[in-house]
């Protein structure tokens, strides 16, 4: 009745794997370095750390998990989170190398060289992480270093970050429709606004046993409230069909507009006839 994914993957993905940790994530793990520590800003910093972990997950999903076609979601699981634990290790190695080189000055090539060499010594990189942490490292205010256990739960909220991200953003990926007669995934063909789907219940118990009686009794949006539907349709293999159906409607908060998106369903069968025919009278 709802689509399941295949479990399937490819070879190719695990080879797009090892190329995007060894050359795309030590390249981020340099830029996300030198701005978390040359601008040592307890808020900026975790806008970095976000926006590492966003560029981690944005580029796992779309470089391995969509082009590697990973349609098992344990797989993209362990994937995102070898992602965000080779991220933090790479960044520790380039963050000591300017750490103790910081009164001398050290090229971004050479941080670069030298952060790959050291990351090949993970015992030494262990050993001086635990240096740096008993003596201790920036602190919230001027001069106020922190250090122990106040900086290993720092470092740990910084890893999760980076590791959470990246699993949220790629991980979803592997459940979405995917035709294994083409080897492709599914192209959404989407219509709307349609109205607003004020029985949500009552489509999924019909839709369940197979009844499109209130699917099919959706129209075009032409109420003035600010509230309708949206319906996104997958062809996949041997006509099989799968509906995502989204109630959209504007609240407002405070005195500010706020859109708000609540999936009615997700990826459940339709007939194909019900599609062919919504799609032709509403796109």
């Amino acid at each position: 009745m709802y689509y399941r994914s295949s479990g399937k993957f490819g070879i190719g993905s695990i080879v797009m794997f090892l190329f995007f940790a060894l050359l795309a994530v030590p390249v981020l793990a340099l830029i996300y370095t030198y701005l978390s520590f040359y601008i040592p800003l307890v808020y900026f910093n975790v806008l970095a750390t976000a926006a590492f972990g966003f560029a981690l997950g944005y580029l796992l999903n779309f470089l391995v998990i969509k082009k590697g076609k990973v349609r098992n979601f344990g797989i993209g699981i362990l994937f995102a989170v070898l992602t965000g634990l080779i991220a933090m290790y790479f960044n520790y190695s380039f963050w000591l190398q300017i750490l103790f080189n910081e009164s001398g000055g050290m090229a971004v090539g050479s941080v670069l060289s030298n952060g790959l060499k050291l990351a090949a010594s993970p015992g030494t990189i262990f050993s001086l992480v635990s240096e740096v942490n008993t003596m201790g490292t920036w602190g919230l205010k001027s001069g106020d270093a922190i250090s122990g256990i106040p900086l290993t739960i720092v470092w740990i909220i910084e890893a999760l970050i980076v590791i959470v991200l990246p699993i949220m953003m790629s991980a979803g990926q592997t459940t979405y429709p995917f035709c294994e007669t083409q080897n492709d995934w599914a192209e959404p063909v989407t219509i709307g606004p349609m109205n607003f789907i004020a029985k949500p219940d009552m489509l999924v118990q019909q839709l369940e046993s197979g009844d499109t009686t209130l699917l099919a009794s959706l129209d075009k949006n032409t109420s003035p409230e600010p509230a309708y539907s949206v319906l996104t349709f997958y062809h996949i293999d041997d006509g099989d069909c799968y509906l995502t159906a989204t109630n959209v409607q504007m609240l407002v908060e405070n005195g500010e507009e706020k859109e708000e998106t609540l999936d009615v369903v997700e990826y459940i069968k339709v007939p194909e006839t019900i599609v062919d025919s919504m799609v032709e009278k509403f796109s």
